[in-house]
């Protein structure tokens, strides 16, 4: 296998023979995250609590391209999220959050794009109001920040350099914002039990798939980009099994989708809730006695 540095040299010195007139064709690709729905109700936290599951655990179908879309992406099948949500304040809950998409078993959006290498993780941090509409009723209004490390491939061509032309390949990974914003209104069913529904919006991640380029590409610009807004509806539902453990279950479905078409989606999270402080009460001071 050629050494990546030599390969580049190779390319560039082709470039510069066919003169600034070279013409390239370009192939890319990238690993980008799962798109998702916010991962818990609008209820504020109680306690702190320590989460831990999956955002696509089932699909209805497998994610596609959308119409008219010039992206060369990979969707990871499985994508693992963990995290931590404590109380700040009366009404908000603020958190720090960790996930992590495979390369392997991912889907690709097209045949005709190259292979990245390596898999998809961030990281976020969060911050939820909760607002009280009525005793059983909690409508959450807040978002989660991420930045993703994405994988991505490109292929450069020189299609009419001299000879047979040249091809540089490229592996790298490119630092990329996140942002996701919602409303999720959550009613208290019973005792332990609560569902919940909302929609929020999210950026997804894309790559352009293809392109030809005059003089070819040799800066150091990022490749992949933030990506469109989608909006995506969800719905769920926690259980309080024990006093320490709670299951949550959701369906989510982006019904503004682009640069990826998604079916609906099915995940869940399991967190450990740490117990409640119990209120420090103030002893009244004690009395000095007096002996007659």
């Amino acid at each position: 296998m050629r050494n990546p540095l030599t390969l580049s040299f190779v390319f560039l010195g082709g470039a510069l023979l066919a003169g600034p007139g070279c013409t390239t064709s370009v192939r890319r690709a990238a690993l980008v995250p799962h798109q998702q729905a916010i991962t818990h109700s609008g209820a504020r936290a109680e306690t702190t609590q320590i989460s831990l599951g999956t955002t696509n655990l089932l699909s209805s179908r497998d994610p596609r391209l959308a119409e008219d879309e010039n992206a060369g992406i990979v969707i990871p099948r499985w994508q693992g999220q963990g995290g931590v949500r404590m109380p700040w304040g009366a009404n908000t809950t603020i958190g720090v959050h960790g996930e992590y998409g495979l390369n392997a078993g991912g889907v690709a959006l097209s045949d005709d794009q190259p292979d990245p290498k390596g898999d998809v993780m961030g990281g976020a941090v969060s911050l939820f109001y909760t607002a009280k509409a009525s005793p059983k009723l909690d409508i959450g209004f807040g978002g989660q920040f991420w930045v993703y490390s994405i994988p991505y491939a490109e292929y450069e061509t020189c299609v009419n350099c001299p000879g047979t032309g040249f091809t540089n390949v490229e592996h790298d990974r490119d630092l990329i914002s996140v942002v996701s914003v919602g409303i999720i209104p959550t009613y208290n069913v019973g005792p332990g039990v609560s569902i919940f529904g909302g929609i929020n919006a999210r950026n997804h991640p894309t790559i352009e798939k293809s392109s030809i380029e005059i003089g070819g590409d040799f800066g150091d610009d990022e490749e992949v980009e933030s990506g469109p807004l989608n909006a995506i509806v969800s719905l769920g539902a926690d259980v309080l099994v024990t006093e320490r453990i709670k299951v949550t279950g959701y369906l989510q479905k982006p019904i503004e989708s682009r640069p990826a078409d998604y079916g609906i989606t099915a995940g869940f999270m399991v967190s450990l809730l740490t117990p409640k402080t119990a209120p420090q009460v103030q002893q009244p001071a004690m009395q000095p006695q007096y002996t007659p």
